[in-house]
């Protein structure tokens, strides 16, 4: 018998191609022996099944198994959460609730439609997903549940502020919210919040924060500290 044959297999199969190329294991997992080798790795299940477009079900368990791993993204290895799919067979609000899931965590993004086909509004979907954010995760542990909010937190040299996702995951329109001190936000300060998608400044919070949701959608918010000055 031969020791550690998966082992030997995934070194192979990267000594064979060389440190030069991408090595992506379908599916990977952090605690295999694929995790000392390959350069990214598939969380979860085919986002399709053969010869169908993708279903609710399929956009839920891409987001079910991108908060199962996103942990180790970009520190073992970069998840892919398979291919991020925008066509006409999704309505608009499920796209966009897709192409958050793959881009906001700075997961792998493959477009999985033909790209000749697509209509300018969802193509631009693809467009605000490239380049991939270098972003690592701040949960340092599988979340199993399905987390209504999301932050992403960004610091460069003109500024730090947060990109806050807020889902709704249920089949009937929610007020999805969150405490600014969850989000390690000073709750006594004022922010100033801008959804993406509507395209909408919906004012200033302070302490507390929620909207209104469609079923299967998402909303995006850049939320800023609120400065005495002009801010864009």
């Amino acid at each position: 018998p031969v020791a550690n044959p998966f082992e030997q297999c995934v070194k192979a199969f990267r000594d064979g191609i060389g440190e030069d190329r991408v090595f992506l294991a379908c599916q990977g997992h952090f605690t295999g022996a694929e995790a000392a080798f390959a350069d990214a790795a598939r969380l979860g299940a085919d986002i399709v099944h053969p010869n169908k477009p993708p279903h609710w079900a399929n956009l839920f368990n891409q987001a079910r198994c991108t908060l199962n791993q996103i942990f180790v993204n970009n520190i073992v290895f970069f998840t892919d959460p398979d291919t991020l799919l925008v066509g006409d067979f999704l309505e608009m609000e499920q796209a966009r609730l897709s192409t958050v899931v793959v881009a906001l965590p700075g997961q792998m993004m493959f477009s999985g439609d033909k790209l000749r086909e697509l209509k300018p509004e969802r193509m631009k979907l693809l467009q605000q997903s490239l380049p991939v954010c270098d972003v690592r995760p701040l949960d340092l542990y599988p979340i199993f549940e399905m987390l209504p909010v999301w932050d992403l937190k960004i610091a460069r040299p003109f500024g730090k502020w947060d990109v806050v996702a807020l889902f709704n995951w249920s089949e009937q329109p929610a007020s999805v919210g969150f405490d600014f001190r969850e989000l390690g936000l000073d709750p006594s300060k004022e922010y100033l919040l801008y959804e993406f998608w509507t395209q909408t400044l919906t004012g200033t919070g302070k302490g507390h924060f929620e909207m209104e949701v469609p079923a299967h959608a998402t909303r995006l918010l850049s939320v800023h500290p609120l400065m005495e000055r002009p801010q864009f």
